[in-house]
């Protein structure tokens, strides 16, 4: 946890909880032939041999498998985003949703996360 406000109810009180922070959550509406659509990308980052913690997994599948997806767009999720190498330039993706793994370098992300309107 890098947040002191975190760090503060961890350490001074008494809790039977767990306390985890996520590293982002990103959303945009946007312009979609006819209509609109909605994007929401919910995500924890590691480095590269950084390990995800039991908590924190627990909260990316909580979110992710209550929220009605079906008003999201195809980028829609929770994700773990791990580095491949020291600087992000390939990042290996777990889609909580879909259980799948795969690898974007970073370049490919623009599309995941431009504030432009999207016309596919």
């Amino acid at each position: 946890m890098n947040n002191r406000f975190n760090e503060r109810i961890y350490n001074e009180f008494k809790h039977s909880f767990s306390l985890c922070d996520i590293d982002g959550v990103a959303y945009k509406f946007y312009k979609f032939r006819d209509g609109w659509r909605y994007r929401l990308i919910i995500y924890e980052v590691k480095n590269k041999n950084e390990e995800l913690t039991k908590t924190q997994l627990t909260t990316l599948r909580t979110v992710a498998f209550n929220i009605n997806w079906k008003k999201f767009d195809s980028k829609s999720g929770a994700f773990i985003f791990r580095s491949i190498d020291d600087d992000f330039n390939e990042v290996s993706i777990t889609d909580i949703l879909k259980d799948k793994e795969y690898t974007l370098s970073f370049e490919q992300f623009y599309d995941w996360f431009n504030a432009e309107e999207v016309y596919y």
